[in-house]
């Protein structure tokens, strides 16, 4: 059974957002460009040539979250469900901090 249209694939692998971060991070030499988009990972790689903002647009959220850039331009449905086949995994982010709060 599929999932709500334009959601991503349900058999996402995590990925730890250290890792993701470090290894797909903009000093990433393999050349693939890996975004981060509401928290899931996509390479984005196969499709630089397509996009219609310009491959630099992608290219300079390479290992980073691209989120508010993407919601920003407002991309249409067929753009959304587009963009699942290049989904990897979710972004496993975890708190930074904790704040103990005693009265």
């Amino acid at each position: 059974e599929q999932g709500v249209v334009g959601s991503p694939p349900e058999d996402l692998k995590d990925i730890e957002d250290e890792k993701f971060y470090k290894d797909m991070g903009a000093d990433y030499t393999n050349g693939d460009v890996w975004i981060e988009i509401d928290r899931i990972a996509y390479n984005v790689t196969d499709f630089l040539a397509q996009h219609p903002g310009g491959e630099a647009t992608l290219r300079k959220y390479t290992g980073s979250d691209a989120t508010e850039a993407f919601h920003r331009v407002r991309h249409s449905m067929s753009a959304k469900i587009l963009m699942q086949k290049f989904a990897i995994g979710y972004i496993r982010k975890r708190p930074h901090a904790y704040r103990i709060l005693e009265h």
